[in-house]
């Protein structure tokens, strides 16, 4: 995954008047953890909105004036939005260090068709929509293919059955179900004919 490039200011101000003051002016209040003490940043809200996916495992490198700052790589910890407004309010990034890896969520996505539903024979269930690995950050991938083509009806697939990109590791249990390929009764099967 290419990183992408946001700019950041280092943040003096701090507590819930000086993040108040921040985001009156569309700038939103963040912090850099990892590898000492935290920082403090600023940045804007409208840049970063543009910028980022709500997948786990973008990388970020952070551009600013301080030389404490400027050449960061990160990625988000957490983001946090106001509930009804829908408002960014607050980001936290986690500093990624050279070749140690880091856990992210990574989405999967389906590849192919299962025949007997698209003959309108069964249904497909979907259950899992993401994945947690491990890896280096230079090895994060955008999302993890899952071919469904060979499934039958009443066959599932599981996670220990993804096939990840080399470099990547399976971050948790591999004992969930990606997906469900559900018989459809007879009676269902002769109403749709």
């Amino acid at each position: 995954m290419k990183p992408i490039e946001l700019r950041v200011e280092a943040r003096s101000e701090t507590g819930k008047v000086g993040c108040a003051r921040l985001r009156a002016s569309g700038i939103v209040p963040a912090v850099v953890y990892g590898a000492g003490s935290p920082i403090s940043l600023s940045l804007n809200a409208h840049d970063f909105l543009n910028t980022s996916s709500y997948n786990g495992g973008q990388i970020y490198v952070l551009r600013s004036d301080s030389k404490e700052i400027d050449g960061c790589r990160a990625l988000i910890k957490e983001r946090q939005m106001d509930y009804l407004s829908g408002r960014l309010l607050h980001v936290d990034f986690n500093r990624i260090d050279g070749d140690r890896p880091v856990v992210v969520t990574v989405p999967l996505v389906l590849m192919g068709e299962v025949p007997s539903v698209r003959q309108g024979l069964a249904l497909m269930q979907q259950l899992e929509y993401n994945i947690s690995v491990k890896c280096i950050a230079d090895n994060i991938p955008e999302s993890v293919p899952v071919d469904v083509t060979a499934l039958q009806p009443g066959e599932s697939l599981r996670i220990a059955q993804v096939c990840l990109p080399e470099g990547v590791k399976l971050n948790g249990s591999d004992n969930k179900t990606v997906m469900s390929v559900l018989s459809k009764s007879k009676s269902a099967v002769q109403k749709a004919a």
